[in-house]
């Protein structure tokens, strides 16, 4: 299964290609992406198969099911709640209902992104 976290990555590296391009609504889209298959595939380490659903949010509160609150992941999913609620959001508005995000909001996706990355790499050797 690691293709999903292999192509997790791709999301994220387009991400940062599509801030660095100004184009925001794909930014946080790629971010979305890449929380939803890295998180499926920390799932799938541990119980050996992993959620058919989108909402990131619940797919993180799955996370800290499985894994408990090693690496702060608590800590994580409440300080970013908000925010992680305008990524998954991200994934029709930006697409289909002309919502615009900001390069405010796209620096700061990447960012939960790129920490997200951390607490999963540190979830997988902890």
């Amino acid at each position: 299964m690691s293709f999903l976290r292999d192509r997790a990555e791709e999301f994220l590296d387009n991400a940062k290609y599509n801030l660095n391009k100004g184009y925001y609504n794909l930014t946080l889209f790629d971010v979305e992406q890449f929380i939803q298959l890295y998180a499926n595939f920390l799932i799938y380490l541990k119980a050996g198969d992993f959620p058919k659903s989108h909402n990131i949010l619940s797919i993180l509160e799955k996370i800290e099911n499985l894994y408990g609150d090693r690496c702060n992941l608590n800590l994580f999913r409440k300080e970013n709640r908000d925010f992680l609620y305008v990524i998954y959001f991200s994934y029709t508005q930006g697409r289909y209902f002309g919502t615009m995000f900001s390069r405010e909001d796209a620096e700061r996706a990447v960012s939960l992104a790129n920490k997200f990355k951390e607490l999963g790499q540190c979830l997988i050797t902890s």
